[in-house]
Order: C-alpha cells, then structure tokens, then sequence
C-alpha cells in the first residue's frame, strides 16, 4: 500500500486492474480511472480461470490494482472499497470538508442496502417459472430504497451525487441507476432527482460518458 498517496505516484506508471467478469464491486474503479482518464489495461477473469490466475495476482484476490511506476517499484493494492478510497483520496474525490464526505457516505451505504433486495431476487430467480413477477417484486423492493436515494440527491447542494463537484459517490450509484434502467427503461420517472443528476454526470464528465457508452448491461 501507498504511504501518503500521490497522484503523481501514478505519472507514468503501468496500471492493470484485474478483476472478475461482471463482478459489480469491479465498476466503481473502472469508473474512477476513466473520469481522472488514467489509461490502464483491465484483466476480466472468467470464473473457471480464476484458479490458475489467482497464482499470478500478488494479493491472490480480485479486484486488485497492480501498478509498475518508472522506476520498475511494484505496488498492488486489493479491496474494491480499499482501491477507490486509496486514489480517491489523493485526487480529491472524497469530498472537500466533512459535510461533503458525509454525504459520500450517506450515499455509498444507502447503495450497499440494495444488497439485500438484489440478492433475494437472485434467488427467487433460480426456483420461480415466473420471471417477470420476480422482476416485479424486486422493484417493489427497491422503491423506499430509491425514494431515500432520490430525497437525498434533492439536499445535497449541487448536481451530483453529494457535492458540486464529482465525487466516489457518484462511481457507486451510476452502476446501479444503469442496472435498474436495462431492466426497466421507464424506472426513474418518478424519481425526477436521479434523472437530472445521471445526465448532468454524463454531461460533465467525458471519460465516464465514454466507458458507460462501451458497456454492456446487465439484464435480469
């Protein structure tokens, strides 16, 4: 791990992000990279290869930054939390005082609580023959959850998710803001908030613009 992290710790420096496919925890950092627009190969391990690739990854977990400085140093850091907390703090992205990074907070784990409803669709997912009325109850579910989102994008004092400026807040929501728009196109009418707030972050911010365009999403 960095000691007193730098940004220009990563001038020059070889970034490998390795990470398993389609493993949510991974897009957050995917995120954080193309908004500060750090170029960086990224490694999507299949499942059934992880055994022999886990033997070439230091930390022998995913997802894992591997990053070579000019001067051959080798550094790895693990834990998708660890990850972008560790660059975001050194770019700034944490929020400026202990108001913002509050918010930041507030926003991260109120996004950790759709956990819980996701998981139980996936498993009503593996026994029901009725797909479409899981997909129904999964966003009953998720409604408070994204009643509370919208409310506390309306008092944070910007447009994003909890400043005026970009922040981790908002590498975490946007994954799950775009889940729930390839599952149900017509999801975020009545959440006016999260609307205004994912097209001013695509407006704003060009590298994240440009990896959302690339991806595929994932439909339930």
């Amino acid at each position: 791990m960095f000691n007193n992290f730098r940004p220009n710790q990563l001038q020059g420096a070889k970034i490998t992000l390795y990470h398993l496919k389609k493993c949510p925890d991974s897009v957050a950092i995917q995120l954080m990279l193309a908004h500060l627009q750090l170029p960086y190969k990224d490694e999507a391990i299949r499942k059934e290869d992880w055994p022999l690739v886990r033997e070439e990854i230091l930390t022998k977990r995913v997802p894992a930054l591997r990053i070579e400085r000019p001067n051959g140093e080798l550094t790895w850091i693990n834990e998708s939390k660890g990850i972008v907390r560790c660059i975001g703090a050194a770019y700034d992205l944490l929020g400026k005082d202990e108001m913002e990074k509050y918010y930041v907070d507030r926003m991260i784990g109120k996004i950790m609580e759709t956990v819980k409803p996701l998981g139980l669709f996936y498993l009503r997912k593996r026994t029901t023959t009725d797909l479409e009325e899981a997909k129904k109850k999964l966003f009953e579910d998720l409604t408070p959850l994204l009643k509370m989102i919208d409310k506390m994008l309306e008092e944070v004092p910007g447009a994003c998710a909890a400043s005026t400026n970009i922040t981790i807040a908002d590498f975490y929501l946007l994954p799950f803001v775009d889940f729930l728009l390839a599952n149900k196109p017509d999801c975020l009418q009545p959440y006016p908030e999260m609307m205004a707030w994912r097209k001013h972050l695509l407006e704003v911010d060009q590298g994240v613009a440009k990896f959302v365009a690339g991806q595929t999403l994932t439909i339930v």
